[in-house]
């Protein structure tokens, strides 16, 4: 091919400015006098008319214009050019190079050494260098680099394999570009560590993913390190029970650190993250709708923090996995966060297995409209250490006939020293239109062992059966709740054996609150403060009054100066008082009774003082009743004829 250079559309005029008249144009090869022919088409197919200037030279008459007499193209290789007057002597001479023989090596991607290495660049910032194009190109690596192309169409896999596997090869790792399109993949990507994968934003740059997993991570070997995968979609266009991003490796086999996704789109997932004993990594931003289990951490997961993720399933994904949002698994899921996400539609939205020292924190989460099902918010079973539930909306929009518990404390294994706070969240049931619900619920009616479980300054509105219910509880302190639900017959409800102490404290009910009776009896449960029906009662550990009775069977009845009792903790009563005895010749022994404890097998009483004007100086309590009989100095025992108008004042310690 002949190319035109422009300089080369001239016309030529004399020294004093005349036209060109009969100028010549000789065209030589490059440093020679040997006649390179130029042409009059860009094919190169039409040589210029050359005249004889009979001293063995061939030149291209210029016209009275001193203009050429057609354009002038020039092949590969360059030319000399010599411009003279009419009777030969020189005007000027030039080299000219042909457009190809510039073109051509810029075109060349076959010598490292031409191409973009041919392109000088330089910022214009101060202190900015020059460097090649091809040093610059080196910045930023494509997918499109291997052949990849992103029209939806064209199956893309191999091509980006080849990119993914290049970046891992480079000795510093990388980042590899997926420019904006659509890119179609039959088998799945798998990851090297290391290589960082980026778009042009979750919609502009999709991966759609036909029958196969998305982005997997197979090696249990991986530590130290991080890899970043941000600003893209991952869309199952087929097949089912389909992972969109997936690292996988057994339990305790290795741990594998540091993932970081960010602002990632999926859709149409059967479980969309699946993380395998993944240690220091970063689910944050990441929009996930249409799937069965949106993120589901497993094995030894370790320091993980979810962040701020929209979480949907409007109507699930292709395949079998749970309908639950986060699935925290069973298997020391140890030091994660979930926190700021919304978390909507599931029938469970989120899942612990075995917190160990986790938190959930400031979430959203909306139980799915599923009519008949048995849904929750949350659900945790055996804590490792500490489990942090604070600062949640925990919301449910049950449908006919459903069963709904915001959040369930699930029997776990064994009775632990762990413990669990949940704190300062809100609970809602929307639409109160369930065959049931619950608030917050801990152990079962046939189950028990979740243990250590302080719950304060919660909001509970909407619930039908109770806000707070607590089977079979051990060591749960209810501080400070606001349990505004006006369909149950209790807001609170404590039934079930129970390991003290469980402390119920300044809640404000809109209902009752119901106790096992024994237990509150006999100090397991502590109950003081609350608001019940709109009724404050006075806290009964302190200034608490009893009626001391005459229990000797002759009927009397004593002048009481003061009766009161103390429940110092769940373990132990301080009963005093202060009576006189009426005139009487009655000659039974003199026994008092109705105190508020009776000695059993969990109390044992103790007279700790006895003052009295009628020579008594020694109480014994009852082993079965809450009773004490008067003795004097010899051991024998005080009729009531003996205390005839006396007064005693007296303080007895029941303990346990």
């Amino acid at each position: 091919m002949a190319s035109q250079p422009g300089l080369f559309n001239f016309q030529g005029f004399t020294s004093l400015g005349d036209l060109g008249d009969s100028m010549r144009l000789y065209t030589y090869a490059p440093s020679t006098t040997t006649q390179k022919i130029a042409y009059t088409d860009e094919a190169g197919t039409i040589s210029h008319t050359y005249t004889s200037d009979g001293i063995g030279g061939l030149y291209i008459a210029l016209n009275a214009r001193g203009e050429l007499p057609a354009p002038l193209w020039l092949t590969s290789g360059g030319y000399d050019l010599r411009l003279t007057n009419a009777f030969g002597v020189t005007i000027w001479t030039r080299r000219a190079i042909g457009q190809l023989d510039i073109l051509l090596p810029l075109a060349d991607t076959s010598d490292a050494a031409k191409g973009d290495a041919l392109i000088g660049v330089k910022s214009t910032l101060t202190g900015g260098v020059a460097r090649t194009q091809h040093s610059k190109n080196a910045d930023n690596i494509s997918v499109k680099d291997f052949g990849a192309v992103g029209d939806g169409t064209t199956d893309d896999t191999a091509a980006i394999q080849a990119a993914v596997n290049a970046v891992a090869g480079m000795s510093t790792d990388g980042r590899l570009h997926f420019p904006a399109g659509r890119y179609k993949i039959t088998s799945q990507i798998t990851a090297k560590y290391g290589v960082s994968m980026y778009g042009d934003g979750a919609k502009a740059t999709v991966i759609e993913c036909h029958d196969c997993d998305g982005i997997v991570v197979e090696s249990s070997t991986w530590d130290q390190h991080m890899a970043f995968y941000q600003d893209f979609g991952l869309t199952a266009m087929s097949g089912t029970n389909r992972t969109g991003f997936r690292v996988a490796t057994n339990p305790y086999a290795g741990e594998q650190d540091g993932f970081h996704l960010y602002r990632i789109q999926f859709f149409d997932w059967d479980t969309s993250i699946y993380f395998g004993s993944c240690w220091q990594s970063t689910i944050m931003n990441c929009w996930i709708e249409r799937t069965n289990t949106g993120i589901r951490l497993d094995g030894h997961a370790v320091l993980n923090n979810i962040d701020s993720c929209q979480i949907i399933r409007t109507g699930g994904g292709r395949g079998s996995a749970s309908n639950i949002g986060v699935i925290f698994g069973s298997n020391d899921i140890e030091a994660n966060v979930l926190q700021n996400c919304f978390i909507f539609g599931f029938q469970l939205c989120v899942e612990l297995g075995e917190p160990w020292f986790c938190q959930v924190k400031g979430n959203t989460m909306l139980a799915a409209v599923t009519p008949g099902a048995a849904l929750g918010c949350l659900t945790f079973s055996t804590v490792k250490e500490k489990l942090v539930i604070e600062n949640n909306i925990f919301e449910g929009a049950p449908g006919a006939a459903s069963v709904f518990t915001a959040v369930n404390g699930l029997p776990q294994n064994t009775s632990s020293g762990a413990s669990t706070t949940i704190a300062h969240n809100r609970f809602f049931d929307d639409t109160s239109a369930g065959a049931s619900s619950i608030g917050l619920q801990i152990n079962t009616s046939v189950t028990t062992n979740q243990n250590n479980v302080h719950v304060f300054d919660n909001n509970f509105v909407g619930f039908l059966t109770n806000d707070i219910r607590l089977d079979n509880p051990q060591n749960i302190t209810l501080r400070e709740n606001d349990c505004r639900s006006t369909a149950p017959t209790n807001s609170i409800a404590v039934v079930g054996g129970v390991v003290a102490p469980v402390r119920v404290i300044d809640n404000q009910c809109f209902k009752a609150i119901s106790l096992e009776a024994a237990y509150y009896a006999d100090g397991s449960i502590v109950k003081s403060g609350n608001m019940e029906s709109g009724v404050w009662t006075a806290p009964d550990l302190i200034g608490a009054t009893w009626t001391p009775t005459d229990a000797s069977g002759a009927g009397l009845t004593f002048t009481v100066t003061q009766a009161k009792y103390t429940r110092i903790n769940a373990r132990m009563y301080v009963v005093t008082g202060d009576i006189t005895w009426p005139v009487t010749a009655d000659g039974s022994v003199a026994r008092v009774g109705g105190m508020p404890a009776t000695p059993n097998a969990t109390y044992t009483g103790a007279v700790s003082s006895l003052t009295s004007s009628s020579g008594a100086v020694a109480a014994v309590t009852s082993s079965a009743t809450a009773t004490f009989s008067l003795f004097d100095t010899a051991g024998a025992n005080r009729t009531n004829a003996n205390m005839s108008g006396k007064r005693i004042s007296f303080t007895v310690v029941f303990s346990s």
